[in-house]
């Protein structure tokens, strides 16, 4: 098996083009048709091996398979007529073309069939682009590695239950009047030996094989247009708790954490430092009560296995409070991560002075003065904030 490698263009929405006739002339490979002496044409092809496989184009390989070689045919020199499918125009003079298949409904039926495989690396949509006759009928197989392994390709009983669309593309003609695909059975005569170009659509799949040949006629194809599917990222909802059940002295909390606040996604300047969110102690928000003093909110961030996620902090008025605390993000798993607060203190750099001081022991009894041992120490400040502390005493 050969590899050629094969001229494609790709924009920034993942997407492949492969032109059979932009490829000749970038490579030389051009047909030509010529008057002889004798007055006759004579015309020049360049075979290409069956068993090629042409993976240019990012995320999908065709091959051009079959019992015998394929051909790039076409006066790519003089002839600039182009057809259009899907806002893409294709050289009319320029085709890749397998040998014809005269078994209805077989991918091998003999010495001379050829079949074009499409292998899709991720899912997309797959526009092929071809030439064909009225009396063409057209045939696509959606296979897997199993299917290949079973049944007998020289079988259409066995292929024909892996018809991609079995009622748009397997065994119909093609209609030239319209551009459509249709079941049939007889067609105009009169438009048997003329020529015309269409395309089909097909939505692909990773892990899938996609053979298309056609019967009564060679399968001729002019290019093929691939683009991957977006595909959404996961995300996950994570809930952050500051418990201040204990304390009972906070008036609220700010979040920062590493990830941008617009989107989720993982960064780690932090957003640049800015607080994404404040804590709810409502019931809202991904806060289960209200009043209880355990502070919650909920974000949604995109999963990045990679990445050492981390949190922090603010106080109330936005001031760092305390944090870095690591977490994973690898799924669309949701979670929750709580932290109990234990400093007491809600607003570390406030300017506001203290109107007035208390001390309680470790029971929460309520002292007249600072007592031997552990004491907890709270502040009233001047804004109406409450500032905590431990301080253990020995007289």
């Amino acid at each position: 098996m050969c590899l050629v490698a094969l001229s494609a263009t790709v924009g920034v929405n993942a997407q492949g083009t492969f032109k059979v006739a932009d490829y000749c002339l970038k490579n030389n490979l051009a047909y030509t048709s010529t008057v002889g002496a004798d007055g006759k044409t004579v015309n020049t092809t360049v075979a290409f091996a069956a068993g090629t496989v042409i993976s240019d184009v990012p995320n999908i390989t065709f091959t051009a398979s079959g019992a015998t070689d394929w051909m790039l045919t076409g006066d790519y020199t003089t002839n600039t007529v182009n057809t259009t499918y899907n806002g893409i125009e294709y050289g009319q003079i320029g085709q890749a073309q397998g040998q014809s298949n005269g078994k209805d409904g077989y991918v091998d039926g003999g010495t001379t069939s050829s079949v074009a495989i499409f292998t899709p690396a991720k899912d997309g949509k797959l526009d092929i682009i071809f030439k064909f006759g009225y009396n063409k009928k057209f045939y696509v197989a959606e296979l897997t590695d199993a299917a290949l392994d079973e049944i007998d390709l020289a079988d259409s009983a066995q292929v024909h239950p892996y018809a991609y669309n079995n009622s748009q593309y397997w065994g119909g003609y093609w209609n030239a009047d319209n551009g459509q695909y249709y079941e049939g059975t007889a067609v105009d005569g009169t438009s048997a030996t003329k020529s015309y170009f269409t395309g089909c659509t097909l939505d692909v799949k990773a892990g899938k094989y996609y053979y298309v040949w056609a019967s009564g006629s060679k399968i001729m194809l002019c290019g093929y247009n691939y683009t991957v599917t977006a595909v959404e990222p996961k995300t996950a909802n994570v809930t952050f708790i500051v418990d201040d059940s204990k304390l009972k002295t906070s008036t609220g909390y700010g979040l920062k954490g590493s990830w941008i606040t617009a989107t989720g996604a993982y960064d780690t300047n932090w957003d640049g430092g800015a607080e994404h969110t404040k804590f709810f102690d409502d019931g809202t928000n991904g806060d289960k009560v209200a009043g209880d003093h355990i502070w919650s909110v909920t974000v949604k961030l995109i999963a990045d296995a990679a990445a050492t996620w981390k949190w922090g902090v603010n106080n109330a008025k936005g001031n760092w409070l305390y944090g870095d605390f690591e977490f994973k993000v690898t799924d669309a798993a949701d979670q929750t991560l709580n932290h109990e607060n234990t400093v007491g203190v809600n607003d570390m750099k406030s300017s506001a002075t203290i109107v007035k001081t208390e001390y309680y022991n470790t029971l929460g009894v309520k002292l007249s003065q600072p007592a031997n041992g552990l004491n907890i120490i709270k502040k009233t400040m001047s804004d109406g904030s409450i500032v905590t502390s431990k301080r253990y005493i020995n007289k």
